[in-house]
């Protein structure tokens, strides 16, 4: 579907942000006749990796199967943006083999010369670094959103909702992320909680079978944009899994089993995984939507957790620390880097974490929490090549 664009950004010449040279021109991509397209605005930030290209990609129509549009794109496309991942100047940290097959697990820091950073505590593991995302994905607030599914009888205020979608945007942008949007899509109420609908694992990206049938046509558009700048991957049928109940902390994967996502999801995830070297790890999930609703990432080993909604011990027992906050929207923290995304209907956690030292934006995402989502939920994030992001 999407081969002459395909090849037209491989022929484009790489370029370093060190070597002083100015970026190509990008050529004019022109979508098929009928079809809307996405619009980029990506402003690369300063680091370690070369820019990623964007092209224009047209969305699928709302009618489209879902299969078959994810077909349509996924398979073994190797991009630029794979090149760019072998080519980073940030080496990995060293591998070896685990025993019976298992999948690939970093050396432990006890091995490693160490000196004074903090990620390097005995028997933690070394991962490529952490980071903030280089590009997000968004999807537009549909006019349908009011009808989201939703676990309170009050409707999202849709103008509302977008007003706060162009702060969230805009905050990514102020923390340097580039930012591709994907257009509304009123057949799918939901769309705009764009995480759900892929996991993205370095070069490696696992598009999802949501756990809400209703959301399953949402996975086509969002294959289209990531095909170019990962090897996607596709879930079959009758695994369900959603990418907010996925929580990645450096070389492990936690997957929450929720209403949403099941054994099977994780274990189709599990496979793409071993791809990059990362081990997998499920987690009940009483209570709330997904895993994300109440535990996040707020720095490479800490997490913080709304208190009494999930077991911590999982997170415990794998050597991560943990901050324990009392208000629920507190639990959905998202860490561009250094900096911290947290809803203002957590003041309390907002004002802990920049007590610890962090750098917190507050914003006002009610219409959002009313879908009952969160921060995480509105983007897909990718890291810069050879790193790693929330």
């Amino acid at each position: 579907m999407h081969s002459n664009m395909l090849e037209q950004v491989s022929s484009w010449p790489s370029y370093s942000r060190q070597s002083g040279n100015p970026p190509p021109e990008v050529p004019p991509v022109p979508a098929p006749v009928g079809a809307s397209p996405v619009v980029a605005s990506l402003a690369p930030p300063e680091s370690v990796c070369d820019p990623v290209a964007v092209v224009v990609i047209p969305s699928l129509p709302p009618h489209a199967d879902p299969n078959d549009a994810t077909a349509s794109t996924a398979g073994t496309i190797k991009s630029r943006f794979m090149v760019a991942n072998r080519r980073s100047r940030r080496t990995p940290a060293p591998y070896h083999e685990a025993p019976d097959g298992c999948a690939r697990v970093p050396e432990t820091a006890s091995s490693c010369e160490s000196g004074d950073d903090p990620r390097y505590r005995p028997g933690r593991m070394l991962t490529p670094g952490f980071h903030a995302p280089h590009t997000a994905i968004v999807r537009d607030v549909p006019d349908a959103y009011q009808h989201c599914l939703r676990s309170g009888e009050l409707a999202p205020d849709v103008a509302l909702a977008r007003l706060q979608h162009r702060g969230y945007v805009a905050a990514l942008a102020s923390a340097g992320v580039g930012v591709l949007h994907i257009p509304a899509d009123e057949a799918h109420p939901d769309a705009c909680f764009i995480e759900d609908t892929a996991v993205i694992l370095g070069a490696h990206a696992l598009i999802s079978r949501p756990g809400a049938p209703s959301r399953r046509g949402e996975c086509g558009p969002v294959a289209a944009a990531l095909s170019a700048r990962c090897e996607l991957h596709t879930m079959a049928a009758p695994a369900i899994l959603d990418g907010g109940d996925v929580l990645r902390a450096g070389p492990l994967l936690f997957v929450g089993m929720s209403r949403r996502s099941d054994a099977a999801g994780a274990r189709s995830l599990a496979a793409v995984a071993a791809r990059e070297g990362l081990e997998l790890r499920t987690v009940p999930v009483a209570a709330g939507l997904h895993l994300k609703s109440a535990v996040t990432l707020i720095d490479e080993h800490t997490l913080v957790l709304h208190d009494g909604a999930i077991d911590p011990a999982p997170f415990s027992a794998a050597g991560l620390d943990l901050l324990r906050v009392a208000e629920p929207a507190g639990g959905n923290v998202l860490a561009l880097g250094r900096r911290l995304l947290v809803s203002a209907d957590a003041p309390a956690t907002a004002a802990l974490l920049r007590s610890r030292g962090h750098d917190v934006t507050s914003l006002d995402v009610s219409e959002f929490h009313r879908g009952d989502g969160a921060l995480t939920c509105l983007s897909l994030r990718l890291p810069p090549p050879g790193m790693w992001c929330a």
